[in-house]
């Protein structure tokens, strides 16, 4: 009687324990890998990229295989990815940079202003397990690892941008007092400008840099969830130089 008891509680831990991993492990991330383009071989490379676009060659690679990659964001250390925009803010949810189904999903731009033209761009990205898409952006959430990636660089075929950040935020979506709903800023015009965009971002702010900015200038957001909490959203907000 004894040893079954022993056997009983062994099973109910490794089933607990099961759980508890299941419950903090997306597993999706490891059960799909993500699908890259291979480069051609050098006898058949194209002419190397102008030194203004060091992107350009590794933005039409992918736009070969699918034509809704339309970027590149470049963060050294954190992110180097293709960036895909479609019809809506959902496909890519489930589907990678080359177009094929795949639950870690993409980094993809918000579908309704196009990368070249739009005064804000919000980029969107899972937070995986497993290191892939947004998956390393949490790291930002504290003042000196902010400051050590402060820089990154957003490229479409037709320009380049330098991009400096200006704060890390960490937005609970179910909390009225945060809440703010960025990704319907857009395009400045009336009330809505760089500044306005900052002063609804404030009560959720958790890093701030002393990057400079003033109510006209361009700005990008990437947008990925906090795994800390249930509804939550962390943004990467920087100016595009």
């Amino acid at each position: 009687m004894k040893k079954w008891k022993v056997a009983l509680g062994l099973c109910c831990l490794l089933v607990g324990l099961a759980l508890i991993i299941n419950h903090q492990v997306d597993w999706r991330g490891y059960l799909h890998t993500w699908q890259h383009v291979p480069k051609a071989p050098v006898a058949d490379q194209a002419l190397p990229a102008p030194a203004s676009n060091p992107y350009a060659g590794d933005i039409s690679r992918y736009q070969a295989a699918n034509a809704d990659v339309c970027a590149w964001l470049d963060m050294p250390g954190l992110v180097s990815t293709p960036v895909v925009q479609g019809t809506d803010n959902d496909h890519y949810l489930t589907h990678d940079a080359t177009g094929n189904y795949n639950p870690n999903g993409a980094a993809f731009l918000d579908y309704e202003e196009p990368v070249d033209t739009a005064d804000h761009l919000v980029i969107y990205g899972h937070n995986m397990a497993n290191g892939q898409v947004f998956s390393n952006l949490d790291r930002l959430l504290n003042q000196e690892s902010a400051a050590a990636h402060r820089s990154f660089r957003l490229a479409s075929l037709a320009q380049v941008w330098d991009c400096e950040i200006i704060g890390i935020y960490d937005m609970n979506l179910e909390d009225p007092a945060q809440f703010f709903s960025y990704n319907s800023w857009l395009v400045w015009g009336g009330e809505k400008d760089a500044l306005s965009y900052l002063a609804g971002l404030a009560p959720s702010e958790r890093v701030r840099l002393d990057t400079p900015v003033q109510a006209t200038d361009r700005l990008v957001t990437l947008s990925t969830c906090d795994n800390a909490q249930n509804d939550a959203r962390i943004l990467i907000v920087a100016v595009r130089k």
